[in-house]
Order: structure tokens, then sequence, then C-alpha cells
């Protein structure tokens, strides 16, 4: 288990430079969670005292390892950084002199990727998809997505809308491709009103340049106005509307899909109609309203709301139903005869019957069909009421053909 000064380094090595402390807070954050707050304080003590360091900071020698580039900046002294005692950073450093290897794997393959960024849009080609650990070039491709999205600026009443092209219709979740696999921190400061998520089947748009593989995957971010709605997808039918209310101390369980599934089926929900046959395709539309300043990164909690909202539409197949129905209540603190009664209910199933969940190490792994889910957002709003409310609705979609949106 890293400390916060070995995922400090950790992000100096990651990337690279010299960096401010949102920057490191923000990719900690993404890798670790919100376990450590205060970032700004820890930095200025990692100083040594030779460059004017702290002499009340109580950071051990080991750890003073950064130079105060300018106010709220530091860069890293690598010589000092101490790999023999720490296996989690020498890891890091082993890290970072692959990279230089690695970076000349990429540019000495043109065609694997290409990155256009700009203050207003990235767009990414790649010939093959972006994994959630990714390896050789792919690991390169993520770093050079994660620089570009940073310098995209959102304005305050404004959207991050993202959107992933391939013809390739294998199963996968596209909110993962978009953000979960390039990294949930560089998105921290992007997203002040809400996301939008689309997924296109269609042929990603004519590079700039040749190439000599097929860029066989695109990924589009960009602000766009709230107001705007979905580009690639219409909503057609609203099948069910719900809403969650609970109170502000339990705003950390906004990142738990057990938590989430759990507030939506303790709360209120309209079935409108039935879908005619199984849903191969769906949207969704969420909204949390929340006391400002209380939800940091809207990106970070865009996964577990997804898979809690989505599985609260299935119902559980019975596999182990006893074994992950104990696990899901000691979690919740709640009766398992409470969680049966919710795995078994299908009045609200319109997504179907399936093996929900199983167990997983010591606790469970959530399974509901978000990979059908083509088009999705996430809409948040203040208030000034101690406590939080979950809204949305599942919609059926029909495509828009507007793919030359490109």
């Amino acid at each position: 288990m890293s400390t916060q000064h070995e995922a400090i380094i950790e992000a100096f090595k990651e990337l690279g430079g010299s960096r401010t402390i949102e920057e490191i807070r923000d990719w900690v954050r993404g890798i670790y969670g919100d376990k450590w707050k205060d970032f700004g304080t820890r930095m200025a003590d990692m100083v040594p005292l030779e460059l004017g360091g702290k002499p009340s900071s109580n950071v051990q020698d080991e750890f003073r390892v950064f130079r105060r580039v300018s106010k709220g900046k530091y860069s890293l002294i690598v010589e000092k950084v101490p790999h023999e005692k720490h296996p989690n950073i020498r890891q890091t450093l082993k890290s970072s002199m692959n990279r230089s290897e690695e970076a000349s794997q990429a540019s000495s393959h043109p065609d694997l990727y290409v990155i256009l960024p700009r203050t207003d849009s990235v767009r990414v080609w790649s010939a093959e998809r972006l994994p959630f650990e990714p390896k050789g070039w792919l690991k390169q491709l993520r770093r050079d997505i994660c620089t570009a999205v940073r310098g995209i600026h959102c304005g305050p009443s404004q959207l991050l809308h993202a959107a992933y092209l391939s013809l390739i219709k294998e199963r996968c979740d596209t909110e993962n491709i978009l953000f979960y696999n390039v990294g949930t921190g560089c998105f921290s400061r992007l997203n002040n009103a809400g996301i939008r998520f689309e997924r296109v089947f269609s042929q990603p748009p004519t590079i700039p340049r040749p190439t000599e593989r097929p860029m066989l995957h695109y990924h589009h971010y960009k602000p766009v106005a709230k107001e705007n709605g979905f580009e690639h997808w219409m909503p057609t039918k609203t099948l069910v509307r719900w809403n969650a209310r609970m109170p502000t101390r339990f705003i950390t369980t906004l990142s738990s899909p057990t938590h989430i599934w759990y507030w939506i089926k303790c709360g209120s929900t309209e079935l409108i109609t039935r879908p005619h046959q199984t849903l191969k395709q769906f949207g969704l539309s969420m909204t949390i309203c929340a006391p400002s300043g209380s939800v940091s990164n809207l990106v970070a909690l865009l996964k577990p709301l997804l898979d809690g909202a989505v599985a609260t539409f299935h119902q559980h197949d019975g596999t182990m139903q006893a074994e992950v129905a104990n696990r899901l209540a000691r979690v919740l603190a709640v009766r398992t005869k409470e969680v049966v009664s919710h795995l078994n209910d299908n009045t609200n199933a319109i997504l179907g019957r399936r093996r929900l969940l199983w167990p997983w190490g010591n606790s469970i792994q959530w399974n509901p069909a978000d990979d059908c889910c083509v088009a999705g957002e996430l809409i948040l709003t203040s208030s000034l009421k101690d406590f939080l409310d979950l809204s949305g609705k599942l919609f059926e979609v029909r495509e828009t053909g507007r793919a030359n949106l490109f």
C-alpha cells in the first residue's frame, strides 16, 4: 500500500517535468481516490532544508525530494529518491527508465495513433482500442490523451462531451474507453456542469495525414452547452424514471455501485412502459443535486453511478444468492432478507434477468448491461439543502446518422 509521499512521487515520475499541486493532486486522486486531502502542505514539506524547505516539517529526509520551481509548482530531484529502500518508488523509477524507450517506440511508429489537441476539442485516432491496463505504445497513448484533455476549457455552464467511434461491435463499456481507461484524474477540472458520452457505430472520420495501419478507433472530447442534448442518438421513449434521496453524510457512497443500487431500490421509481423486446441499446440520463463544492470530480463518479443505476433495472437470476446477499447486507448494514427481496424483485426489471453479481475476493463484482448504454449523461446541480438527490431516466434510442459532426 503506497503512502501519500510515495503516491506523489509516483505522480511526478508518471507525468514528468515540473508540475503544479493541482496536477499532482488530480493524478493521485485518479489512481488512488480521495484518501488524502492536503497536497499543498505535503508537497511543501517534501523540499529539503538546503533548498529552502521548512525546518518544522516532520517528513523524513528520504522523502524530501522536491525542488520548488515557483509558487505551487515543483520538480522532482531524481537522484534523491531512495529507490533502494522503497519498492513502490523503485518500480516507478524503473517505469521512468523505460519511458524513453516507449516514447521512442511510439515516435518510430507514427502509424499507431494520432492526436490533435486544441483548447476546444481533442481528437484521437488509434490503430487499437485503449484497454484498462495498456502496455507498450498504448501506455504512451494514454499519457498523451491525458495531457491533451487537460488543455480543454469547459465554461461553468458547459458539459464535457465525449464520443467513441468504431465499426467494431464487440462488447465494451463506452465510459471505460473514454474515461476510466484514460484515467479520471485528468478530467477533474473539465466537468463543472456535467458529462455526456456516446458510442457511435461508424467509420472514424478521415485522418489528417496518411497512415499505413488503419485507424479503427476514434475518441472525440469537447465542451458543449448543457442544452444541446445528444448528437448521435435521439431519445425516443422513456421507459422508467427514478429519484433517490440520501443525507449529505452519505456522499462518499456515490462511489459505490452497491450503495447506488440500494438507494435507487429504496427510492421512488415510476415504470412508464416495458420494452417490447430485450434492449440491445439504450440511453441513460442522471442528475446529482448536491451542496455546492461537495462533488470534486464528476468523472470519477460516473462508473459507479452508471453500474449501480443499470443494475437496479435487472433481476438477479439467483446464482449464489445467499452468499452475494450476505455480502451486500454487510456492506449496506441492512438485513439480508431485504437485500434478497431487492435482488429477486422484477417489478422494474426492464433490462431483464441475468447473473447480476458474484463474489469477488472479499467483496462482490457487479455485472449489469452497461455495455448496451450507447448514450449517457451525468448532470451536476447545486443545492443549499442538507441532502443529496439522485434522479434519472432510462430510455430507448435511435441513431441520428450525424457522424459527419466530427
